[in-house]
């Protein structure tokens, strides 16, 4: 049985900033069990298994997937939350400049993909 996956780059607000031994992170929600504007619906058991996806890959200043646009990446603290019904994320930013802007309230969301 051959399983169809999509590839998703999606906005992720921030929702929480923190330094933590010299480490900067955010946390957020990355998606929960919605339908999106373009009819696109997200469901449970989608979502609880695409969780483990986004562990360990780049965070983006914005949706064009370069080596420039990278500013860190999420940790192994992604998991999906059956209660809330959405995967929450941490990542780690290293960009010094990015990590000024979310601080100041300038940036609020940062760009993940995810399979």
């Amino acid at each position: 049985m051959t399983e169809n996956w999509r590839h998703l780059e999606y906005v992720v607000p921030i929702q929480e900033s923190v330094t933590i031994n010299g480490d900067f992170l955010i946390k957020g929600t990355a998606i929960n069990s919605t339908i999106t504007r373009n009819g696109v619906r997200y469901i449970q058991e989608e979502l609880e298994k695409a969780a483990p996806s986004l562990r360990n890959k780049p965070i983006l200043k914005d949706h064009i997937n370069s080596v420039d646009m990278i500013i860190g990446r999420t940790t192994d603290n992604v998991h999906y939350d059956r209660i809330s019904e959405r995967i929450i994320f941490e990542g780690r930013i290293v960009d010094k400049s990015m990590q000024e802007k979310i601080k100041s309230g300038l940036i609020g969301s940062v760009s993940v993909g995810a399979v």
